[in-house]
């Protein structure tokens, strides 16, 4: 994300990471004052903490800008998954709904259970998914 693309493609891919001087890299300005980072989500198939992307971009730019601005930024999930309920929500409120809805949902945990390893792994990297772990702790 630290590297130039526009109308010039002779500067394609080009490390724009300190174009501004010491220290001040194009995306540090770029980021700095964000108020609030939006995703999307637009299908069942996988929920928030099925893979690492959300927490790798989604979280990554939250983390990036308080760092900048010393402040996390407003972080909202845009909820696309049903046409005639688009809606928006904070990040709480998607997780918090995700959590009830699927991860502290008997079936599903009973549904792991009954899968032995197989069940412990899925929960292992819902939750190396959501807090940003990784499969080599």
């Amino acid at each position: 994300m630290g590297f130039a693309y526009g109308a010039d493609e002779s500067r394609w891919s080009e490390n724009a990471a300190n174009t501004l001087g010491e220290g001040e890299g194009l995306y540090s300005k770029v980021l700095s004052g964000t108020e609030g980072v939006i995703f999307s989500r637009s299908t069942n198939l996988y929920a928030l903490m099925t893979n690492d992307d959300p927490f790798q971009y989604f979280g990554g730019i939250g983390l990036a800008v308080r760092h900048l601005d010393g402040a996390t930024p407003e972080m909202y999930v845009s909820n696309l998954r049903k046409k005639d309920q688009l809606k928006s929500q904070t990040l709480d409120e998607f997780v918090n709904q995700k959590m009830r809805s699927r991860y502290f949902h008997p079936r599903w945990i009973k549904a792991m259970q009954d899968s032995g390893y197989a069940g412990a792994t899925a929960i292992l990297d819902r939750m190396n998914n959501m807090w940003g772990g990784s499969d080599d702790t």
